[in-house]
């Protein structure tokens, strides 16, 4: 948001709830509309997004070597196994809600080997399946990259303007979830997790690993966070408004 504002001070990020826009046909939801962040990707033309505000879209960095922002709605069968995939409904976000612990080990980063259902889990998108809806998605967090497929599936999936919104509302749910849960742990685990997901690490990829030669992809993007303004993971475990923003409906003291 302080870069978009140092072009234009007016510009603020939202947050997209994908609860209420929810359908994929433009028609019905404005956040694919013609106004807004256009549609899904030309099938005939590598799935390039060609309406709305960012229609031919270039993409500075690309993992997935696109030129042009791409979307493929219901995801990618290559990846998914040939199963289609929704965005969330308000039952996932509630349920998701309503999980009284944020994490417990054993603390991962991807895929699931656990049916213990943790807000984080969940809300990243591999909870125990048991007494879950499966979807080849995720949950909350992994289903949208996975629905919108294209650019939002690669590790460059900034290039949609798409993820902001996305990743702004996984924020509101985290602060939501706190104050629902006034008396859990805002966030575990403080040390003794995984390289990557202890409070005193540095966010990644600018961790002092993957920022090295050794991680070729991160390691053109060494330069752009200085070392001396790499944030720990410690520096983010503050209330919304000591970082300047609030979220409607939410009540801060």
């Amino acid at each position: 948001e302080k870069a978009l504002q140092a072009v234009d001070p007016d510009v603020s990020l939202c947050y997209g709830d994908w609860t209420v826009d929810n359908a994929p046909d433009p028609q019905r939801n404005r956040l694919f509309s013609e106004q807004f962040a256009g549609g899904n990707g030309n099938p005939e033309n590598h799935r390039w997004v060609e309406n709305g505000s960012f229609a031919r879209w270039p993409q500075k960095y690309a993992a997935d070597g696109g030129e042009f922002l791409a979307r493929q709605f219901g995801g990618d069968p290559s990846v998914t196994y040939g199963h289609s995939v929704s965005l969330p409904v308000a039952t996932n976000q509630q349920d998701t809600l309503n999980l009284p612990i944020y994490d417990e080990p054993p603390y991962i980063m991807w895929g699931n080997v656990t049916l213990k259902n943790t807000f984080r889990k969940t809300l990243e998108g591999f909870p125990g399946m048991r007494k879950w809806e499966l979807s080849w998605g995720g949950y909350l967090h992994a289903r949208v990259h996975m629905f919108l497929a294209g650019s939002m599936l690669a590790s460059t999936s900034p290039n949609d303007p798409l993820f902001w919104l996305h990743h702004a509302n996984i924020d509101r749910l985290w602060s939501l979830w706190q104050k629902m849960h006034p008396e859990a742990d805002r966030y575990v685990p403080m040390s003794g997790g995984p390289f990557g997901m202890n409070a005193d690490d540095f966010l990644i990829p600018w961790d002092g690993k993957r920022n090295t030669q050794q991680y070729e992809w991160y390691y053109q993007f060494k330069d752009a966070v200085p070392e001396g303004q790499r944030v720990r993971i410690r520096d983010m475990l503050v209330d919304d408004q000591d970082l300047g923003y609030v979220y409607e409906g939410l009540s801060y003291h």
